[in-house]
């Protein structure tokens, strides 16, 4: 039974690990697509 608990506990932690990872994927995602949009800007405006 304590080995059971181990093992959910760990699946929690990688569980939480992945949508970590998630988050900080679409994080980097946002930041790209925020950074495509300032460079759209920015070649508009220096026209």
């Amino acid at each position: 039974m304590e080995n059971k608990d181990k093992n959910t506990g760990k699946k929690k932690k990688t569980k939480k690990k992945k949508s970590e990872i998630v988050s900080i994927a679409e994080l980097k995602n946002k930041i790209k697509h925020q950074r495509g949009a300032l460079h759209k800007i920015i070649k508009n405006y220096l026209k």
